[in-house]
């Protein structure tokens, strides 16, 4: 794969993509130029889920769902590359994140979806 050495990162982040398989090097090559090929894992399973309410936020021990209807699901919290951190059942609307490194998460109960920083 040639890429010129005069293409570089000005700084700025603003797409990330996790893919479940190996990208071929014309697939590299697309992300590069700005083609998205395939589809980027998990972004379908998001699809249609309602957004928590989640705060405080950022957080340092204990996130706090807001939403009842959400009380007693499961939940699982996804760091920034979208690893499992946390798991479990969701009981009196509070997640103890104490033990969770600074950063951004997802959290996702069985219909719904939030973000939240630790701080």
């Amino acid at each position: 794969m040639n890429i010129p050495s005069s293409h570089f990162v000005n700084g700025a982040l603003d797409d990330v993509f996790f893919f479940d398989r190996v990208l071929s090097s014309s697939e590299v090559s697309g992300l590069y130029n700005g083609v998205v090929p395939g589809q980027a894992s998990g972004i379908a399973d998001v699809r249609g889920l309602e957004v928590l309410n989640l705060y405080p936020n950022p957080a340092t021990d204990v996130v706090i769902v807001s939403d009842l209807a959400s009380q007693n699901s499961n939940y699982a919290v996804l760091n920034s590359v979208g690893m499992q951190v946390l798991s479990g059942k969701l009981v009196g609307g509070t997640i103890d994140v104490s033990s969770l490194s600074k950063g951004a998460y997802i959290l996702r109960t069985d219909e719904k979806i939030g973000r939240f920083i630790v701080n």
